[in-house]
């Protein structure tokens, strides 16, 4: 079944199924009803995201070029072991920096 079917359905989202209405997640009242377990914005079946697999060809595409054109080396001052502390995990994950040297390749 289509997302757009179910998350207008008043069974699993509810009052208003229709409305833009973030702070729905966040109720605390009994009659608010938010169906996590079919809420599927763009990750799932075939109505996922409709770029997904083209933003991942992309991605490739460019992977593959710079590996293909540059040299990559760490920068000599950075500390490698400062990858893994300046990691943090929130509802998002944050990176720290990375400090790579690019250079042309010789052909």
């Amino acid at each position: 079944m289509p997302p757009y079917v179910i998350h207008r359905d008043k069974q699993n989202f509810s009052p208003d199924p229709d409305r833009f209405w973030p702070e729905r997640w966040l109720a605390t009242d009994s009659k608010v009803v938010t169906n996590q377990a079919v809420f599927l914005p763009v990750l799932l079946g075939p109505m996922n995201c409709v770029d997904k697999s083209l933003a991942q060809l992309e991605l490739q595409v460019v992977v593959a070029t710079l590996v293909q054109q540059f040299n990559m080396d760490l920068k000599p001052e950075w500390d490698p072991s400062n990858w893994e502390k300046d990691l943090e995990d929130y509802f998002i994950f944050v990176k720290g920096k990375l400090l790579v040297v690019l250079s042309t390749r010789e052909h």
